[in-house]
C-alpha cells in the first residue's frame, strides 16, 4: 500500500517540477487557448501571467521522435509568430550531421529550397536566419514534402520527410488563432 500512495505522490507532484526548454520551470503556467493536430503538424496558441504581463504566443510544431529509450531523441520544427513575423527553429538531436543538400522542400519529385544544415550542427536548437526562414516558409507554401538526411550521433543514417499540405493547414489555422486572440 504504501508503495502505491508514493507512487501517486510522484505522478502528482511531477508537474511542479516541470522546467520549459531554457530550465526556468515556468511550463507548467502556460494556460492552452488553442489546439488542433494536422498529421504531424500541430498549431496550438497559449498564455500565461508574468509579474509585468499577460504573454499570448502562437506557434506550429512538428516533433518527430528519431530514438526512443533509453536515449530519446527528436527531430523538431516550431514555427512561431512574433510581433515581426514568424520566426522558425529547428531541433536536432545530438551530434546531428547533414550533407549539403541535408534539408529540402521537393514537388513532383524536383527541389524547389534547400539549406545546408551544416551551421546547425554545433546548436540543439537552431534559429533559422530571416532569409532561411523566408525561403522555407516560400517552399512551404508550394512543395509538398520537407526532407531531413542526416546522420545521428550514433552513426545511424535517417531520413525524415514531412508532408507539407498538413503544413499549410496548420499553419493557416495558427494565422487564424492569432488572429482572433488579438
Amino acid at each position: 500500500m504504501k508503495s502505491w500512495v508514493a507512487i501517486v505522490a510522484v505522478i502528482w507532484a511531477a508537474p511542479v517540477f516541470a522546467q520549459n526548454a531554457q530550465g526556468s520551470g515556468d511550463i507548467g503556467r502556460w494556460s492552452s487557448l488553442h489546439y488542433e493536430a494536422f498529421g504531424l503538424w500541430e498549431a496550438a496558441c497559449d498564455q500565461r501571467t508574468t509579474s509585468e504581463r499577460l504573454e499570448t504566443r502562437c506557434y506550429v510544431r512538428v516533433i518527430d521522435p528519431v530514438a526512443y529509450r533509453p536515449n530519446y531523441n527528436a527531430l523538431t520544427l516550431f514555427v512561431v509568430e512574433g510581433d515581426n513575423g514568424p520566426f522558425v527553429e529547428l531541433g536536432l538531436p545530438e551530434r546531428t550531421s547533414f550533407g549539403p543538400d541535408g534539408i529540402v522542400v521537393t514537388k513532383d519529385g524536383a527541389l524547389i529550397w534547400s539549406m545546408d544544415g551544416a551551421r546547425c550542427e554545433t546548436v540543439d536548437l537552431c534559429l533559422l536566419e530571416p532569409s532561411e526562414r523566408d525561403g522555407l516558409l516560400a517552399a512551404v507554401a508550394e512543395g509538398e514534402t520537407l526532407s531531413f538526411a542526416f546522420t545521428d550521433g550514433t552513426g545511424e543514417a535517417l531520413m525524415r520527410s514531412w508532408p507539407l499540405e498538413d503544413a499549410r493547414a496548420a499553419l493557416a489555422d495558427m494565422r487564424a488563432a492569432t488572429q482572433a486572440l488579438n
